[in-house]
């Protein structure tokens, strides 16, 4: 930085008084001494008070650029998040080393929301951004607490890998968000009528984006109505109380004549795991569930017409499986459409599995131990009994309640 030092000269007027004038000089960078005066246009000042706030100016003028200058050769949040979950990045190496593999799919999410995050921070030195303003960015996004807290989740990675590159000095401090999923409200018989009618064609055209038509290639080779799919997958969510992670992480193995095997889920992170919500590697908490008949001949349909991908997953698109994001979205805009959501109600893919569970307890023909087995609702000890359990097992012991399920779930159509 300059320094600069102030000198003063007098001099005469014409009318032979004496006037002081305040003038500085400093070095420049060839070690010249350079001489200007103190005050605006060249005119130098009268008062010494004056000269020194104007040197004091120049000062903090000559501090600016130099921040300026070393905030421009700072590293931005997008020079961390843009390459954070490539494979070949340190943080994925570092969370190979330590066991916590990631699926291809999982990273394909994970930078889907990081284009969210760098979106808002993306141009931010990382130890400029403050909690209180990625708080109250996430509040004001249109998603679910689950969903804002897989963008914070991705942020944390983010502060994880620039703390750990001496970037920042302190890892982001902001709680999770508490989960809201009881607070859904369910359909009523007419309107899950009219979201899933019975005829295949009806249910496509119902569940087409009315803003863009999508069409997929099918295992069998033909174009197909991205509509079919859509209207698949939230059917069977309707049918069966599966949470909208069980169901977009269902696979060909796990279908059967009669029902599924719940065995596998795509969790908060899309991280693909074999135990269910609140189960771990020693308590899987594995379940099956009966399939209505007409939901089980819908979905053998589908199955021969679904998207070619190289995962086994039966929801996909580009070869990846189905964001909770864009199932939200897309789930709105079809509610939207139906007349069905007008604001006023907490309606989301997961209200589905709250529907599911009120209409078949009041129906009162299932009794409560069985309808726990298929919802995933279960006491500590019959969570120790069914450990590891013999799926197929347990969904012919459900078979004689095939013709309740029914009598509930086929009186849609």
């Amino acid at each position: 930085m300059v320094e600069r030092h102030l000198f003063k000269r007098v001099v005469e007027k014409k009318n032979g008084k004496k006037e002081i004038r305040w003038y500085y000089w400093f070095y420049d960078e060839n070690g010249k001494q350079v001489k200007k005066s103190c005050g605006q246009h060249g005119k130098p000042c009268l008062l010494k008070r004056e000269a020194e706030t104007y040197i004091a100016e120049l000062a903090e003028k000559d501090k600016q650029e130099i921040r300026a200058k070393e905030d421009e050769q700072k590293i931005r949040l997008r020079d961390i998040g843009e390459t954070l979950y490539n494979s070949d990045s340190p943080f994925m190496q570092l969370k190979n080393a330590r066991g916590r593999t990631y699926l291809p799919q999982t990273i394909n999410a994970k930078q889907t929301l990081m284009k969210i995050v760098l979106e808002k921070f993306g141009d931010r030195i990382p130890d400029t951004i403050e909690d209180s303003e990625v708080e109250d960015f996430l509040i004001s996004l249109d998603y679910s607490n689950s969903y804002r807290n897989q963008i914070l989740q991705v942020m944390k990675d983010a502060f994880e890998e620039c703390k750990r590159l001496k970037i920042v000095k302190h890892k982001l401090d902001v709680d999770r968000f508490a989960n809201n999923c009881k607070k859904k409200d369910i359909f009523t018989i007419d309107e899950l009528v009219k979201m899933f009618p019975s005829d295949v064609d009806k249910l496509t055209e119902v569940w087409s984006n009315p803003y863009q038509k999508k069409l997929y290639i099918g295992v069998d080779g033909k174009v197909h109505n991205y509509g079919f799919m859509i209207g698949v997958m939230f059917r069977l969510m309707a049918s069966t109380g599966l949470r909208p992670g069980e169901c977009r992480a269902i696979c060909i193995d796990q279908i059967r004549e009669n029902g599924l095997l719940v065995n596998k889920m795509l969790d908060g992170r899309n991280i693909l795991r074999h135990y269910l919500k609140t189960g771990n590697d020693n308590n899987l908490r594995q379940r099956t569930v009966l399939l209505p008949t007409k939901m089980a001949t819908l979905l053998n349909m589908y199955v021969k017409q679904r998207p070619e991908s190289d995962t086994d997953f039966i929801f996909s698109e580009n070869g990846h499986f189905l964001i909770t994001a864009f199932l939200n979205t897309y789930f709105r805009r079809i509610l939207i459409k139906l007349g069905i959501y007008d604001g006023t109600r907490k309606l989301s893919p997961h209200s589905l599995r709250f529907t599911y569970n009120t209409y078949t307890v009041n129906s009162n023909l299932i009794p409560e131990n069985v309808l726990r087995k298929m919802i995933g609702h279960k006491s500590e000890e019959m969570t120790d009994y069914y450990t590891r359990p013999d799926l197929d097992s347990q969904l012919e012991g459900l078979l004689p309640y095939q013709e309740m399920i029914n009598e509930i779930w086929d009186k849609l159509d």
